[in-house]
């Protein structure tokens, strides 16, 4: 047996050798028949490489490049006739090569979004597969997961780290790369490691270690594809149809050379060797055949009926194919989507569909075309991609590219799936393509919506924060561009100026000086009122402009606007209360941007806009009246400050002459003098109390009130002039509280000036005081206060007047009886703020009921004293006696009145020193040690430093904050004493000065300060 196959070794070799032997020896002869060569073509094309590790590129000892690309790019040369001058580089410089038009092609790499941006791929030539190797010593090892545990290798710059931490496997070692890291596991250092297999294998064959190691599936995969820049399709087509000349077996023998699974001989050149196989294969087929020849024809006779049969039978199977064709070419016919077959170099083997194709007028018209032909660059990029990933995967889905025409834009919709043909590596894929407009249409139909109703909400949120119409604008405009994606938004205000122009107030967006000159008007009777904004402002309505090019109305600003990129737009007035305000204008730099959804969220958006507009002017309206009532308010504080200061030596120096004269003249002169003062004093106040209800300054006391002696207490301050009349004065008390919460001054004021009224309107009979429980619950009373007299009465007409500022029953009676008009208006808002009312009933003639209301809390008297007053001495008596000879520090700048001041305050004992400011005050206070002064009594409006100025700087000097300082001044604003006391003023007397008051005061704070 050894015998026999040595004999046929040796044959073989023989045979060989003579093969050899005879090739060599007809090479001249075969090479005088062969033409010269041709030289290059002038055309070359650049291609350049990033490093790559081997076995794809690399440079040998001598710096030339080696590698399966150098070989693969020389066939290329060599089967177009095109020079190629290949570069290798460092990755960015390869990229910046590309982008800057020094290369025309970049090869080995993988695609990306960011860059096809710059650059078209081919579809893939090569998948590489990452994979995680490991020693033949170690079992268990299948994937990932089985890995956790072991020290794994990685190259440092691939993404195998990342897919392994993601699998858990966390204990790497890094390596520079493939090379490096094969070497530690031949070496032993490690004996697992994850790379690329191509890479991998190459280090394992050199190192002879390729038996050595196993490896799992692959972890991921990595297409690779040659690509050009983007819009130079001739170097794409070029490239392409190069490569299409090299057959895969062909690519398939560089591979296999490359990674150590193809070993070349150092005697044999490759492709004698390979042809000398070739025939002794064909010489041993040879033989074969001759042996088997003998037996065929002994069976031929017994199989050529079965062979008869067999015919028949493929007959009828072929009638039963070609009906089955029929059928699915019938039914191909019938889908509305789009079939093509195309090959895997991009041809179209078919085409089918039973509706008309964007692409092209007949279906049929694209077989035999390469799809990159009829394609615009951008969708067959994509194409390329669906056909790349259904040769990975099998299938592809959910892909989508636009295209325009004539009818407009079209989306399409497809789908790939790879059809391998039987006993063949060569597949085609089917494409299905769906026109898919409507749909993206309707989808961004709601997304507008959907982008408007967001829109709308901003800007209400807008609305609420805004304080400035001005901002208001710009905000709404702001957000329309920017959350709406709107080319440009303004606001136009309507003016009704001869020409009822539209005046731009606020503007966002792309403008370049459009509203810088245009000119639009509202009216109808001008070509610049036909626009879309002056119609919606002209007749109240939406107006949408879906094409600037066709609207015969756009003519006078077409050429700007579309200049602009305005392609469509729509006018949204703004309603005011009577009238429209002007209108929103928006600009798209879509046709058709406006759908009917979008445009009722929008009209929305203007009403709310208007409503926000319209809410600011009337706040800004409602802050110059209340600012006209404060100035009107600090006018009349002032008026009482200056009107008072004179009225309280008036009266002051009047008081101080009545008591020191015995001459009944004088003293009927100083009493009118006095009853004047106080006359005037009442008109004041009655206009300083108005002027603070209008301003809403008046505040409420709660005290406890009782209420039976109120009417008593008003009947002993009319006794006289009742009495002076011959007017009997009664009083009607109801079954009342005896204690409850309120505030007395204003009760008394309100009760009194009713009384006062009857009084003075009340020739003879009576004027009748009574009170009446209306209603009680737990916490309160409502109590209604009814004057009854039996005057002159007030006719109907005349009534309705009554309770109005300014006014009377007869303007006559101002000149018989004096008064303001104003006692009834205070009574009324007196009332209110007591959660009452007043009104009047009269008969003419016959007499006049006048009643007012106020809701009354009930007090808690436990523990408490009664409110009615001790009998005892006058302040002004118990002063004399008690404090003759007490120091005081009256601070006023104004002689008279420091003169009334001083004798008045000289009558009860008193010794005073006077500073006529607050400066010389408080030198006075700061140089005494200790303080000479029992108590101070400031004026409030003083030059150089005012009291409560002053009042500050004595409470912050060392041992000065216990002095009792008394507020005696001209301004009888409730704010005015809150200012005293928060500037640390103990209490508040007002100009002009009731002695009795005065002297009350003087002796409540004395006796405090002497118990301190």
């Amino acid at each position: 047996m050894v015998s026999s196959l040595l004999t046929v070794s040796c044959i073989r070799q023989a045979f060989r050798n003579a093969l050899l032997c005879m090739l060599l020896a007809s090479c001249p002869a075969i090479a005088q028949y062969l033409p010269e060569p041709e030289p290059y073509p002038a055309r070359s094309i650049t291609v350049v490489l990033g490093d790559a590790s081997p076995p794809f590129i690399f440079r040998d000892a001598s710096g030339q490049l080696r590698g399966e690309l150098k070989d693969l790019w020389t066939l290329w040369e060599e089967r177009n006739g095109i020079r190629v001058n290949l570069l290798s580089s460092e990755p960015s410089l390869a990229w910046e090569r590309i982008n800057y038009g020094k290369a025309d092609v970049i090869d080995m790499i993988t695609a990306s979004q960011e860059r096809k941006t710059t650059v078209v791929f081919s579809l893939p030539y090569l998948t590489v597969n990452a994979m995680l190797y490991f020693h033949e010593s170690i079992s268990g090892i299948v994937d990932a997961a089985t890995a956790r545990g072991f020290l794994v290798g990685v190259d440092e710059g691939d993404a195998c780290a990342d897919k392994l931490l993601a699998e858990g496997v966390v204990n790497l070692k890094k390596y520079a790369n493939h090379e490096t890291m094969v070497k530690a596991a031949v070496n032993g250092d490690i004996h697992v490691f994850c790379g690329h297999e191509p890479q991998v294998n190459y280090f394992l064959a050199r190192a002879g270690k390729a038996r050595e190691f196993r490896h799992s599936p692959p972890l991921y995969q990595a297409s690779m594809h040659w690509a050009v820049r983007k819009g130079d399709d001739a170097t794409r087509a070029l490239v392409a149809e190069g490569f299409a000349k090299i057959t895969p077996d062909e690519r398939q023998q560089i591979t296999r050379k490359w990674t150590g699974a193809y070993i070349q001989s150092p005697d044999t050149p490759p492709r004698l060797d390979f042809a000398g196989y070739i025939l002794l294969a064909l010489t041993a087929l040879g033989l074969l055949l001759l042996g088997w020849t003998r037996m065929l024809q002994r069976e031929v006779a017994s199989r050529t009926a079965d062979l008869n049969l067999t015919l028949d039978s493929l007959q009828a199977a072929q009638q039963a194919s070609e009906a089955a064709n029929q059928q699915l070419a019938a039914t191909l016919e019938a889908i509305p989507d789009l079939l093509l077959e195309i090959s895997a170099d991009g041809l179209v083997l078919d085409a089918r569909t039973s509706r008309k194709t964007p692409l092209a007028p007949s279906a049929r018209q694209l077989i035999g075309q390469n799809y990159h032909a009829f394609l615009p660059l951008a969708a067959a990029a994509t194409v390329d991609e669906s056909i790349a990933a259904a040769s990975r995967h099998g299938n592809d889905y959910g892909r989508t590219f636009s295209l325009t025409d004539s009818e407009g834009e079209h989306w399409l919709d497809f789908s790939v799936a790879r059809k391998r043909a039987p006993g063949t590596e060569q597949a085609t894929f089917i494409v299905i393509s769906r026109d898919v407009t409507e749909h993206v249409r309707s989808e961004q139909t709601s997304r507008a919506a959907s982008r408007a109703l967001r829109l709308v909400s901003d800007c209400n949120i807008a609305l609420f924060r805004a304080e400035d119409e001005k901002w208001l604008l710009g905000e709404v405009c702001r957000l329309l561009c920017e959350s709406g994606d709107y080319r440009m938004a303004w606001v136009g205000y309507a003016r009704n100026d001869a020409e009822k122009s539209v005046t731009p107030v606020a503007h966002w967006g792309f403008n370049d000086g459009y509203l810088d000159h245009i000119r639009i008007s509202w009216s109808d009777l001008s070509e610049f009122g036909r626009g879309p904004t002056g119609t919606a402002i002209r007749t109240a309505t939406c107006q949408v402009n879906q094409d600037f090019h066709n609207n015969p109305n756009m003519a006078p600003w077409r050429a700007t606007a579309l200049a602009r990129g305005y392609q469509s737009s729509i006018a949204l007035p703004l309603h005011g209360k009577d009238r429209v305000l002007g209108a929103l204008t928006i600009y798209s730099a879509a046709p058709d941007a406006f759908a009917s959804d979008e445009v009722e969220l929008l009209e929305e958006l203007a009403n709310n806009l208007a409503f926000g507009i319209i809410t600011i002017e009337e706040r800004q309206r409602r802050q110059k009246a209340e600012s006209a009532t404060q100035a009107k308010s600090e006018f009349l504080a002032n008026m009482s400050h200056e009107i008072r200061t004179p009225m309280n030596a008036i009266i002051g120096l009047a008081y101080l002459l009545r008591k020191k004269t015995t001459n009944e003249e004088q003293i009927d002169k100083l009493e009118k003098i006095s009853r004047s003062g106080e006359h005037l004093l009442a008109i004041i106040n009655d206009i300083l109390d108005f002027s603070k209800i209008e301003a809403g300054q008046l505040m409420l006391e709660k005290r406890d009130v009782d209420l039976r002696s109120l009417a008593s207490n008003i009947v002993s301050m009319l006794a006289e002039p009742a009495r002076l009349k011959g007017i009997q004065l009664k009083v009607e008390l109801d079954q009342l509280p005896r204690n409850v919460c309120g505030d007395i001054t204003r009760l008394t004021q309100a009760f009194l000036n009713l009384a006062n009224n009857a009084v003075k309107f009340t020739t003879h009979g009576s004027v009748t005081l009574r009170t009446l429980k209306l209603a009680e619950t737990a916490d309160a009373v409502h109590v209604r206060f009814e004057v009854i007299d039996t005057g002159i009465g007030i006719p109907p007409d005349t009534m309705a007047r009554l309770f109005a500022p300014f006014q009377q029953a007869d303007s006559s009676t101002t000149r018989k009886f004096g008064g303001t008009g104003l006692g009834l208006a205070i009574t009324r808002r007196l009332a209110e703020l007591m959660g009452g009312e007043a009104g009047a009933e009269s008969t003419p003639g016959r007499g006049s009921t006048f009643w007012f209301s106020a809701v009354l809390e009930k007090a808690d008297v436990a523990g408490k004293t009664s409110a009615t007053s001790q009998p005892g001495e006058s302040p002004s008596h118990v002063l004399a006696r008690d404090f003759s000879g007490t120091r005081l520090l009256l601070v006023e700048d104004d002689r008279i009145n420091q003169e009334v001041g001083r004798e008045l305050l000289e009558e009860v004992g008193m010794v005073i020193d006077i500073a006529e400011d607050g400066v010389e005050a408080v030198a006075r206070i700061r140089d005494a040690h200790p303080c000479p002064y029992a108590l101070i009594l400031m004026d409030m409006q003083m030059p150089r430093m005012d009291g409560v100025e002053a009042t500050r700087h004595i409470r912050a000097l060392p041992g000065r904050p216990s002095v009792p300082i008394i507020a005696m001044t001209a301004n009888a604003f409730s704010e005015d004493q809150n200012r005293c006391v928060s500037a640390g003023m103990n209490d508040y007397v007002t100009k002009p000065v009731d002695p009795d008051v005065l002297y009350a005061t003087l002796l409540k704070w004395l006796r405090q300060k002497k118990t301190d």
